[in-house]
């Protein structure tokens, strides 16, 4: 691809990444590649990036930093009743990716802020979630602190 035909993607509109993916019709093309997904128009496409070795990983990583860096959220944290899961209610909050972690800062003074280690997540989980009279995606962490 020449430098004028180059493909700029939004950070913003990246939907989801996956090391080594290629599309069924590429498989004979490709060796090694980052598939990244992203939003374009009322839909979405993929775009298939070739690159070898710890180039995948490293472009993977950054762009996970990237779209998850300052990243808005709610938070509910049942730790700040003792470890009891309770019905909290969701505070907002920004999301940041650093020094293998993740930290969590809220805009609710009675929400302590943290961070989790990446070593320390044991399982994850997404579900959907109703949040101000709005159903989005969550993702509930679970650690072995």
């Amino acid at each position: 691809m020449a430098p004028s035909d180059a493909k700029q993607i939004d950070l913003a509109s990246v939907v989801g990444q996956s090391i080594d993916y290629v599309p069924s019709q590429l498989e004979d093309t490709f060796d090694s590649t980052v598939g990244v997904a992203y939003n374009e128009g009322a839909g979405q496409k993929i775009a298939v990036l070739a690159l070898s070795g710890n180039k995948r990983i490293t472009l993977s990583n950054i762009v996970f930093k990237q779209v998850l860096s300052e990243c808005p959220i709610f938070v509910t944290h049942p730790a700040k009743r003792g470890g009891r899961v309770t019905d909290n209610e969701p505070v907002a909050g920004r999301l940041t990716v650093d020094n293998r972690s993740l930290s969590i800062t809220t805009t609710d003074r009675a929400t302590s802020d943290f961070s989790i280690g990446l070593s320390d997540i044991m399982h994850m989980d997404t579900a959907r979630q109703q949040i101000d009279d709005d159903e989005r995606w969550s993702l509930s962490i679970n650690t072995s602190q």
